[in-house]
């Protein structure tokens, strides 16, 4: 196989093939024991969590216990009507962040909203926000909030203003955001290198195997270099000779292995991701969805990768993801096709707009045409038929639970953007009653608003999701609006607002 590159910039010269950290996956024997986790279902009373994840969980609640204690301090009788100080770990409140989608508005909402939560802010802590963050147990994310949470996570947990700006006692550089995602150096003087190394490592991946390659990649391994370690300095842009080559070659499952996690100082992490499936029926919700509410919703941890819904309930370990399975049990194994910036990148990459679109960003000289054009060009020969605006990944739930799984005959699944099933918020596994989580915080950065604000629109559509998988199966918080016109005027948009404080008191209902 051949694959041509651009011309190579002279300062992409000086690294040699050693030198640099790869993208591309790799083939691996398989173990013998049967990787497909099977999760069960409410309806058949036999659900269970990832053990990884129980244990997790387990370990970092009693930091939250004691973050808790802290932060609500002297107020605690004022919110609270027990004691706190005389709970066990499994009993007090289990809170979790939900980080909504949004590109870098999303984002940037995102972080200085943690910021404020968080107990190194001092005058955060004054006020009385500064505490939660560390007193939560779980963190969700997906699209531009997943670039909060696996920046946070891989960059050992910082002071989110750290992470954003900077800091060079503690050895981050921030996010450099004001170098352009495609045309960075100054006047974007570095662009040709730039380029060059992407389409190396894409290059590198494609090469390894039969490895799709798709914009999904290219918009990865571009945000890799803003939130993921590997970046130290503006002028690293311009070569992958950098340490890691910009995490070229770090993988989202490689988390396990940080101290951050291996101390459960972070909420645990889930990232949730839809699919552009060929098999789901009934329509959009809304006017801006892409994806029917019918359609499975994905989750991955650094643990595993799969889904709760009641049509899968399967899960396969993310370091294994790229293998080839067929009714539950591996036949080809491959690791390090988790690419962290892929993960990230795939739960952001809503490219489909390109194909329905004749917005100039997507479609002008000066919009991502020239870039969708070049992958185009340069991969499309080698995988005929693939579409370039999803993350293809060949798919470990084959011939699982056929008749009732909606991709049970599919080899390949196409990954897209969360949010594209419009649930923004990503709270579904949240209301996952083994989770048992009490409080579900949510910072919605969605604009559906002439002024950029939340309609409470993703959070319907979730409670219309509920609605739709068989009964039981997750509980929205109720009461709740039935429209968005209700919602917006109520001024729900406007101010933080508490819902499903009047809902269920018995166990099997009371969450969260």
């Amino acid at each position: 196989m051949v694959v041509l590159f651009p011309a190579v910039d002279a300062v992409s010269k000086a690294a040699s093939s050693s030198q640099i950290a790869t993208y591309a996956p790799v083939y691996e024997t398989c173990p013998a024991a049967n990787l497909i986790r099977r999760a069960g279902t409410p309806q058949t009373k036999n659900q269970t969590l990832d053990p990884n994840e129980v244990s997790y969980v387990a370990s970092r609640r009693k930091l939250a216990k004691s973050s808790l204690q802290k932060w609500l301090g002297k107020n605690a009788s004022a919110v609270y009507s027990g004691k706190i100080d005389e709970l066990s770990d499994d009993d007090i409140p289990k809170l979790a962040v939900s980080l909504s989608g949004g590109n870098f508005r999303a984002a940037m909402f995102n972080v200085a909203a943690l910021e404020a939560f968080d107990d190194r802010n001092s005058t955060s802590v004054s006020n009385g926000l500064g505490g939660l963050l560390q007193s939560s147990t779980y963190m969700t994310a997906l699209s531009g909030g997943s670039y909060v949470s696996t920046s946070m996570m891989f960059n050992g947990f910082p002071r989110p203003s750290d992470l954003v700006f900077g800091n060079s006692a503690a050895g981050l550089p921030g996010w450099q955001l004001d170098q352009s995602l495609f045309e960075p150096g100054p006047s974007g003087e570095y662009t040709s290198a730039f380029e060059h190394d992407i389409f190396y490592d894409l290059g590198a991946k494609r090469s390894a195997g039969n490895f799709p390659v798709t914009f999904c990649d290219l918009w990865g391994r571009a945000l890799a270099y803003h939130f993921l370690p590997g970046t130290s300095n503006v002028s690293s842009f311009a070569t992958n000779a950098t340490a890691g080559n910009h995490a070229a070659s770090l993988t989202y499952s490689s988390a396990t292995n940080l101290g951050i996690w291996q101390n459960h100082t972070m909420p645990f992490p889930i990232v949730l991701i839809d699919v552009n499936s060929p098999n789901v029926h009934g329509e959009p919700f809304g006017d801006t969805g892409s994806i029917p509410l019918t359609s499975v919703v994905y989750e991955l941890t650094p643990y595993e990768f799969g889904s709760y819904d009641p049509q899968l309930a399967a899960f396969v370990p993310t370091q294994y993801l790229g293998s080839t399975f067929k009714g539950g049990y591996q036949e080809t194994c491959v690791n390090k096709f988790d690419n962290a910036g892929l993960m990230v990148g795939t739960s952001s990459c809503d490219f489909n707009i390109y194909n329905v679109t004749d917005n100039p960003a997507w479609t002008s000289p000066d919009g991502f045409q020239p870039l969708i054009a070049e992958i185009n060009e340069t991969f499309y020969q080698y995988q005929p038929g693939q579409e370039m605006d999803v993350t293809g990944v060949t798919n470990p739930f084959y011939q699982i639970n056929v008749g009732t799984y909606q991709d049970a005959n599919e080899t390949a699944l196409s990954l897209m953007d969360g949010s594209l099933d419009v649930e923004n918020d990503p709270i579904l596994p949240l209301l996952n009653k083994k989770r048992a989580v009490d409080v579900v915080v949510v910072l919605d950065s969605s604009g559906e608003t002439s002024y950029t604000k939340p309609d409470g629109l993703s959070l319907l559509a979730t409670q219309e999701k509920a609605k739709i998988l068989p009964e039981g199966t997750v509980n929205f918080p109720k009461p709740f609006p039935n429209t968005t016109d209700e919602f917006m005027s109520l001024g729900l948009n406007a101010r933080p607002v508490f819902f499903g404080c009047d809902g269920p008191t018995n166990a099997e209902d009371a969450y969260p």
